[in-house]
Formats: structure tokens, C-alpha cells, sequence
């Protein structure tokens, strides 16, 4: 029954640009990292299984992650992304489903969440609770968090870790008309970061 229900979600995938060091503030034992479009475009895709698929970039984002440098866990974490943005780069499309009805978020043009408690599950996994908005309404949604053991990135030799933020949003938890926009009343969401931690 869960692969079945898998496969009729919605899917969107991001990928946030590597939060460097220059982009956050030490205090104490803990990380301040601020990220928007000045690092660069916002990557997503969203694909619903047979019968499309797009990807593209926001250009108009903003994200705060608070890291403990010690412990390695999210203390606080918000994001905001302007849909307006969103610049298409590619689209496939295997029904009969017109796209402008698919990306038609004029009245939902900005989505944002803030954590309201972060708990510590074990294994470099965490579970964050907070309130999503969108279009004005708020919702409480939890989001499951993984984060990598330190790793010496390849190209900048920095220590980074990343993050796997995932999460499924129904429709009548967010108090929208999902099959407006997609042929379903779920949407999976993977959100993920890089941080550096050490120089």
C-alpha cells in the first residue's frame, strides 16, 4: 500500500548552493548561516510518475540554518522561496496535461516554514516541527532531517556536512487544493544543503 501511495505523490526535489563559511556568523559553539539568491539560483524538480517532469531554478530564495559546530545538530532552520521565480529549463511531458496549469502560483506565490522545535533521533538524525505557510495559511508540518558525517569536499578541500530535509505535505494538512496544480493530493519533498564547518 505505501508504494502505491508513493508512486501517486507528487515529488519535488531542491538543492540548495554550498553554504560556505562566508556566509555565516560564529557564535559561541553555534553556525548562523544565511543564504538567498546573492550565493546563487535555488535548483528544483518536480516530477508526478507517468505523466511529467520539470526542473528549473528559483531566483528569489532566502534560508537560515543555525548548525551547533560541536554536536553537529540544527538548532533552527527557515526558509522562504518565491515561486514567482521560478524559471523553467526543461519539461517532459508523457499525458495530455497542459504546464500553465501545473505552474500557475499566483495565488500561493510564497512558501515559507520556521522550525518551532528540533528533536535528536540518533544516527545524525533529527526530526524538525514547525509551521509552514503558504498563500496565508499555516500549517503545522514535521520534517525528517539527516545529516552527513563531516567529509572533506573535493573541490574547495573545506570540511562540509550535508543535510536531507524530507517531508510529505497532504493536501488537507495544508489547507490547499494540491490537484489544482498536480494530479494528486500528496507532494514528497527533498530539500538539501551543504555547510562548511571548518576552513
Amino acid at each position: 500500500m505505501s508504494s502505491a501511495l508513493d508512486a501517486l505523490a507528487c515529488q519535488v526535489e531542491g538543492v540548495l548552493p554550498l553554504a560556505s563559511l562566508s556566509a555565516a556568523s560564529v557564535q559561541d559553539d553555534g553556525l548562523y548561516y544565511r543564504l538567498d539568491q546573492g550565493l546563487g539560483p535555488f535548483s528544483y524538480s518536480v516530477r508526478q510518475g507517468g505523466l511529467f517532469a520539470a526542473r528549473g531554478e528559483l531566483m528569489r530564495y532566502s534560508c537560515v540554518l543555525a548548525l551547533h559546530r560541536v554536536n553537529m545538530l540544527v538548532q533552527r532552520t527557515e526558509f522562504a522561496f518565491d515561486l514567482t521565480s521560478f524559471e523553467l529549463r526543461g519539461w517532459e511531458q508523457a499525458g495530455a496535461l497542459p504546464p500553465a496549469a501545473r505552474f500557475d502560483v499566483t495565488d500561493y506565490p510564497v512558501v515559507r516554514f520556521r522550525s518551532t522545535a528540533v528533536g535528536e533521533l540518533g544516527d545524525g538524525r533529527q526530526v524538525v516541527r514547525g509551521l509552514a505557510d503558504i498563500g496565508g495559511v499555516t500549517r503545522l508540518q514535521v520534517l525528517d532531517l539527516t545529516l552527513s558525517r563531516p567529509r572533506k569536499d573535493a573541490i574547495t578541500g573545506t570540511e562540509v556536512v550535508d543535510l536531507l530535509f524530507k517531508g510529505r505535505f497532504e493536501q488537507r494538512a495544508l489547507g490547499i487544493a494540491l490537484s489544482d496544480f498536480v494530479a494528486s493530493n500528496m507532494l514528497d519533498l527533498r530539500l538539501s544543503a551543504s555547510v562548511e564547518i571548518d576552513g
